[in-house]
């Protein structure tokens, strides 16, 4: 689970640090979108609602990804991160926030961005 924001949320966050509304760090968030519900939301704007979604467990995402690294490493393309922890650090992380919370404060209420997933897959085609 990640928080998630639109640009429009970033722009307004922005805009009231600009006016001095916020000051200092401020994390905000008005949905939280699982990797299953962003793959959902992005076949049903391609017109495949029906397709099935299926996870991978962490370790065997994480032992893919070590062979992707050492495949990088021997073309000397690796940029250096450790992709072997990405599932664990990311993708198996709680990184969901208070959306109220973390919202109210720039004036947004929390939503959904389902929308927002819909219009940036149509914009992609």
């Amino acid at each position: 689970m990640s928080a998630a924001v639109t640009d429009r949320d970033v722009a307004q966050a922005v805009s009231f640090a600009l006016e001095g509304r916020i000051s200092g760090s401020m994390p905000i968030a008005t949905d939280n979108y699982s990797f299953d519900r962003l793959a959902r939301v992005m076949l049903g704007a391609l017109g495949h609602p029906r397709r099935p979604v299926v996870g991978v467990p962490n370790a065997a995402l994480a032992l893919g990804m070590r062979a992707e690294a050492a495949r990088l490493r021997l073309k000397k393309m690796d940029s250096g991160l450790d992709l072997a922890r990405l599932p664990h650090d990311l993708i198996g992380a709680d990184l969901s926030l208070d959306t109220t919370e973390f919202g109210e404060a720039i004036g947004l209420s929390p939503r959904t961005i389902d929308d927002a997933v819909i219009a940036t897959v149509r914009a992609s085609q």
